[in-house]
């Protein structure tokens, strides 16, 4: 099944009939750390790196478990499983993606290709980050780097019997995971005792402080952010270029507008509309 194949791949809980469906910018290595942790494989993960992409890659999706649960899913009906979904506000989620390729090389190369532009020396604006991904490959299955592709995944349209879709920027995300735990009869996470979860947050999300200093003369959208100032700094101006990226993200993404709403089709922990 060749829906199970695209990158990121879904988790598949061994227990139970479940697929867990993310994508990189919208909240995935808090997704990762639950799963790990409902499959009892978060000390092994946290022994292997500190860092949990990193075991998901290395260790779980080589695991005899995964793939005989990939297996075993490919030859069941979807009918009877539940797909999970984790999501995010496309347009909070642009921004995310505009500080992650400023802040890591993962698509220096296009950006030098399609605009001229040498991260190294010119850092980059947010307009310009606009322009780039306009021109490359956003919907999966793609060539282009996970981080800048849609949320809409192949997997999402297959007929699950049920599907919940959690937007981690329309509601609080452990509370309702909570009660998914509760709906599909897992043991209920006390977030609060597991150290993992801060520690990444810490580490790796933007901070919530908005920007202390005077906005730039060209605008915010167009001010060119480094890579080592993202790195030497604590401000990202996320809540600075919200009303930008409201303007552009359901032209980029448009499946993911329309798809990424807090929902469940058996109207249990979400009510149907």
């Amino acid at each position: 099944m060749q829906q199970l194949n695209v990158t990121p791949m879904p988790l598949i809980f061994s227990q139970k009939r479940v697929v867990l469906s993310f994508s990189p910018k919208s909240a995935c290595s808090h997704a990762i750390i639950w799963f790990l942790l409902k499959e009892n494989l978060l000390p092994a993960a946290n022994y292997f790196s500190h860092w949990p992409h990193d075991f998901r890659n290395k260790v779980y999706y080589n695991s005899q478990v995964y793939k005989q649960r990939k297996q075993a899913f490919a030859k069941a009906d979807p009918n009877n499983w539940t797909l999970l979904k984790v999501t995010r506000d496309p347009a909070k989620r642009l921004i995310s993606q505009f500080r992650h390729c400023v802040r890591y090389n993962v698509i220096d190369t296009q950006i030098q290709n399609r605009a001229g532009i040498s991260m190294s020396k010119d850092g980059l604006s947010f307009s310009d980050f606009v322009k780039v991904l306009k021109k490359i490959p956003r919907e999966r299955p793609s060539t282009s780097d996970p981080h800048v592709c849609a949320q809409f995944q192949p997997v999402w349209t297959l007929p699950f019997g049920r599907i919940i879709t959690i937007n981690v920027d329309d509601c609080e995300v452990n509370d309702v995971l909570n009660l998914v735990e509760k709906e599909l009869d897992m043991s209920v996470t006390d977030f609060e005792t597991q150290g993992t979860f801060a520690r990444i947050k810490k580490i790796h999300y933007a901070k919530k402080e908005p920007v202390v200093v005077d906005a730039p003369a060209e605008g915010w959208e167009n001010f060119k952010l480094t890579r080592q100032a993202i790195k030497d700094d604590e401000y990202f101006p996320k809540k600075e270029l919200l009303p930008h990226a409201q303007k552009v993200a359901a032209k980029l993404f448009p499946n993911d507008s329309t798809q990424t709403a807090c929902s469940d089709s058996e109207g249990t922990i979400f009510p149907r509309p």
